[in-house]
């Protein structure tokens, strides 16, 4: 605080108070709210930054896109569950992202009907035909998921010493825009995919604020013209 209040005029947000106040993500941070009210006056919420140009979501064929990581132990865990899960839907084509690094150890990038890959070329405009996306709740992810109003569930890293991911999960869970697995209760995977594929009004369509990228350029504009 004392080195934005030496330095700098704004702080800019991109987010939406009204769903996610801005507060500390680290877990021995105890006095977020004594912090955020020594800037507040300083605070200025954008609105969400996306890609608009990405399409509105229309189904028009049974992937499932998993993206959880690529160098990290916990999509080990994920896709010994996705494998697990891939089992209870026959009718859906599972493609995970996973890094060379384990990719090479195994004899066979494709089991049943799921597919292990390196990458996905264009995973943005993917998700916006396939029938599932299921992602860690990075920003990216979790707000490409807003403008495609994709069936979504997020698994929220919560190892180390940030929450940034699990805390935006749950702030937006409520609303039911997406579902949220807990890492710690995988099993729930197969239940949780089953009501995503299932219920007539999810996502729930809401309106939000995207307009990030364009209120921000306005803010900068302030000080440099």
């Amino acid at each position: 605080n004392l080195v934005l209040r030496s330095f700098f005029e704004k702080v800019l947000v991109h987010g939406d108070d009204k769903i996610l106040p801005l507060m500390a993500d680290r877990v021995r941070i105890t006095n977020t709210k004594e912090l955020i009210d020594e800037i507040k006056d300083m605070i200025v919420y954008t609105g969400y930054v996306c890609d608009k140009a990405i399409p509105k979501h229309d189904s028009k064929n049974n992937h499932v896109y998993v993206s959880c990581g690529l160098n990290k132990e916990e999509v080990l865990i994920i896709f010994k569950q996705i494998l697990k899960v891939a089992e209870k839907f026959p009718d859906l084509q599972f493609v995970m992202t996973m890094a060379n690094s384990y990719m090479e150890k195994l004899k066979n990038t494709t089991k049943g009907n799921v597919t292990l890959t390196d990458y996905i070329e264009n995973l943005s405009s993917k998700i916006s035909d396939c029938a599932l996306f299921i992602t860690y709740g990075g920003y990216n992810s979790t707000m490409e998921i807003l403008q495609t109003e994709c069936p979504s569930i997020i698994i929220p890293r919560q190892n180390g010493q940030k929450l940034e991911q699990f805390v935006r999960a749950y702030a937006f869970e409520p609303l039911n825009v997406f579902k949220v697995c807990n890492p710690n209760e995988l099993k729930l995977l197969p239940k949780i995919i089953s009501a995503a594929m299932k219920e007539e009004s999810f996502p729930v369509r809401f309106k939000y604020n995207m307009n990030g990228v364009e209120n921000s350029a306005k803010e900068i504009f302030k000080y440099i013209t």
